[in-house]
């Protein structure tokens, strides 16, 4: 149990971890029981205990009270927090060169994706300086982009034929697999991941999970999700008008009928197969939270499957892994929303009768 009483067996920090930082986690936590289980303790004996897990006094010192502090071993797995990254100043120079950069790539193209201009600045970097990191590139371009004004003085995004002013105008669906693995058989596999993005604030504001590939039911499962989700905002509704791929399969066919019935506003892409996994890229990136996004491995026949090492990879069940999903993108949403962002979404979509 953790300080404040939860099992840290089901904290979502734990369950993302490999099996190999579980095992060091757990050595660092045998390890300090018993250091902080002596009577009476000495800077010899720190000493000794330290020198089990390979690591100096002071390194030990600060696991010690990291353990007292949360009763927990996650905080003391090896790196267990390695993709959220901490926002280091940039110096003047350094951040006058980032931003002619992004104007730049702004003068460029009427494109306003922020992914798309981090990832089109990234690719023009050069070799005379080092580039930054992609969240601090990110972050430069969100405040370049909500500096700018067109000529009717309205920021914009694009994606696909439709353009967004303002939060809930335009939510994307789309689709893409999860770099964790979950129970499934005969193999474990990659959940599959079904998001619903604001496409001008790029915040993902519903979702679906399941260990099946992407489908017209997932769509509809991200819109009930959205609108939960987006119910406590504040403001007035918004009716969104939407952008998603579809196939010709009979599934994609009763789901656009009852997007007409509905008078929602929609368009995208159709075609034989399935198109998925680009709008994540441009709109949420490849991570989502701590997350590894696997975009386009889902339109691979072993996709959900390659890889797997039953040595390295811990299997989730299905719950544990919607916990990790749920937990990484509510960070991710409140970190695009901001405080007092986003406006309840109605989609008031029909009844499917078949």
């Amino acid at each position: 149990m953790t300080a404040d009483g939860d099992d840290w067996r089901d904290d979502p920090r734990w369950l993302e971890l490999t099996l190999e930082k579980r095992a060091a986690a757990l050595t660092r936590m045998d390890v300090i029981k018993r250091y902080l289980a002596l009577e009476r303790r000495s800077a010899e004996q720190a000493d000794s205990f330290a020198a089990e897990l390979g690591i100096g006094r002071s390194r030990f010192y600060g696991l010690c009270k990291l353990w007292e502090r949360t009763g927990s071993p996650v905080p003391l797995a090896p790196y267990s927090e390695p993709v959220v990254p901490k926002r280091p100043s940039v110096k003047a120079e350094r951040a006058a060169e980032i931003e002619a950069r992004i104007g730049s790539a702004l003068g460029s193209t009427r494109d306003r994706t922020p992914n798309v201009i981090v990832d089109a600045v990234a690719r023009g970097w050069g070799d005379q300086t080092k580039p930054p990191a992609r969240e601090t590139l990110r972050r430069f371009v969100l405040q370049a982009i909500a500096r700018e004004e067109t000529e009717s003085g309205e920021v914009i995004r694009r994606e696909a034929n439709e353009v967004a002013r303002w939060f809930g105008e335009v939510i994307v669906f789309d689709h893409c697999l999860v770099d964790i693995f979950a129970e499934h058989r005969p193999c474990p596999r990659r959940p599959t991941l079904t998001l619903a993005i604001d496409l001008f604030t790029g915040a993902p504001i519903g979702h679906a999970v399941a260990l099946t590939p992407p489908s017209a039911d997932m769509v509809v499962a991200a819109i009930d999700d959205a609108t939960l989700r987006s119910a406590n905002l504040s403001g007035g509704q918004v009716r969104p008008r939407v952008v998603f791929g579809s196939s010709y399969a009979a599934d994609w066919t009763r789901l656009i009928r009852r997007f007409q019935s509905s008078g929602i506003v929609m368009s995208g892409r159709r075609s034989p197969e399935l198109p998925f996994g680009a709008p994540t890229a441009r709109l949420i990136g490849p991570r989502l939270g701590r997350l590894r996004l696997l975009a386009r491995a889902g339109h691979e026949e072993d996709g959900a499957t390659a890889g797997f090492d039953p040595a390295t990879h811990p299997v989730l069940t299905l719950e544990q892994a919607r916990s990790v999903i749920v937990t990484n993108l509510a960070t991710v949403l409140v970190e695009r929303l901001g405080d007092g962002g986003g406006r309840p979404l109605l989609f008031d979509l029909a009844d499917d009768r078949g």
